[in-house]
């Protein structure tokens, strides 16, 4: 999976994370799916812990590529679960759960799964 151009830009604009610990949460899996658009978009929800907030991943279909970070308050398409406490609440423990598994295994947030 990779990060588009404009993806990069909503990473640096609406979160404090850096684009690859965004990719590796993505691609490992550490996301709450929401669903998908009319277009084959699909929306991941996850958890950016340095702003003690959720955010919303629009993939393309494939999924191959992220195409842009939405805020958790974002209007989605119909079709789209809406985000909710209960599913920020989701998305943080993924996350949780993620890092730690990552810490057991002494790897890296940033390191791609596809690399071990």
């Amino acid at each position: 999976m990779e990060l588009t151009v404009h993806a990069i830009e909503r990473i640096y604009d609406r979160t404090e994370m850096r684009p690859k610990d965004v990719l590796s949460v993505i691609s490992g899996g550490a996301v709450v799916d929401l669903g998908m658009d009319n277009k084959g978009r699909q929306y991941f929800l996850f958890y950016s812990p340095n702003d003690n907030d959720a955010k919303v991943a629009v993939v393309s279909m494939g999924p191959t590529r992220v195409i842009t970070i939405l805020k958790s308050g974002y209007i989605l398409p119909r079709g789209v679960k809406r985000v909710t406490r209960r599913l920020k609440e989701e998305a943080r423990a993924l996350l949780q759960k993620f890092v730690l598994a990552r810490i057991n295994a002494n790897r890296p947030l940033s390191e791609s799964p596809e690399a071990v």
